[in-house]
Formats: C-alpha cells, structure tokens, sequence
C-alpha cells in the first residue's frame, strides 16, 4: 500500500510540475510585425523590399493566429509620361503552434488581387507553411528565422500563373 501511495503522489507531482509550466506565448498576449529582415536589408532579395504589416494573437497558450496585409505598386515613366502601372495586394490569415523552446510550426492561406496597364485583372490564392524559432531580443521585441514553403495561383481569365517556392525568412516586430 505505501508503493502504491508513494507512485501516487510521484505522479501527481509530476503532472502538477508539467501542468505549471510557463507557456512559451501566453493567452492573451499580442504580436505586431512589419517585414521580412533580409529583404529589408537587400540580403536575398530582387532589389524590391516589401512591407508587410501583421497583427497576431495568442487565442491559446502556445496558439498564435495572425492576419497579413501587403501591397505592392510600381509605375514605369519614360520622357515624364506614365507608360504602364502595376499594383498587387495581398491579404494573409495563419496560426502558429508554439513548441518547447519557442520552435514554433505554422499554416496560412493568402488572397490576392492585381491589376496591370494594358492587363486583365487577376486575382490569386495561396498557401504556405513555415517552421522557425521565436527569439526574444529585448522586452517587447523579437525575431523570428524560419524555413517557409508556399505556393500560389494567379488568375488572369486567359491565364493562370501558379507559383511555388522554398525559403528562409528573418521576421521581426513586437509583443504585448
């Protein structure tokens, strides 16, 4: 009987132990970020830097959900006449797990829409998926490396471009 009460009592200290863990990302808590880092700094990037305003929030311990919003515009003038004008906007919705560590996995989907001089409109859907860690820097800042894979459509009513690819992201913002 004591083996009994003493694997009892090893167990519920054990499971009090686990059950009082601190959550990597706590209920409640908010995320602001602005951009990819290395495209900000031109490191892997086509010479366009993007900015992508996002706001997430931790509707669980270690859950994350995010919303994304980017835009992109570029006009071509020659002799101060405007020849041709392209803009694209994309809006994003993805949720994180949070791990041991602050390793995080994620999922998200992204629509967007286009429109081009001399060009059909065209609208598109993504989806993507990401692994990284999530790193504290200083009191309310962090940084997040990951390893991303995302594909997309892009449909123009004649044609569709579909685009996959494979990347490392450096994310950066605050938290609340």
């Amino acid at each position: 009987m004591k083996k009994f009460f003493l694997s009892v009592f090893a167990c519920a200290l054990a499971f009090g132990a686990v059950a009082q863990e601190a959550a990597n990302q706590p209920q409640g808590t908010w995320y602001l970020g602005s951009a990819d880092a290395t495209d900000v700094v031109n490191v892997f990037s086509t010479g366009l830097t993007t900015v992508s305003p996002t706001i997430g929030y931790a509707v669980a311990d270690n859950i994350v959900v995010s919303l994304s919003l980017s835009g992109m515009s570029m006009s071509h003038t020659h002799d101060g006449t405007l020849e041709d004008e392209t803009s694209m906007v994309s809006y994003g919705l993805s949720g994180a797990y949070f791990l041991d560590g602050n390793y995080y996995v994620g999922a998200g989907v992204s629509m967007s829409s286009a429109t081009a001089t001399g060009a059909d409109d065209a609208s598109g859907f993504g989806f993507g998926i990401e692994a990284g860690k999530f790193i504290p820097i200083r009191e309310n800042w962090y940084i997040n490396p990951n390893i991303n894979y995302g594909s997309s459509e892009l449909d123009a009513g004649t044609e569709v471009d579909a685009v996959s690819e494979f990347g490392l992201s450096i994310g950066f913002g605050a938290r609340f």
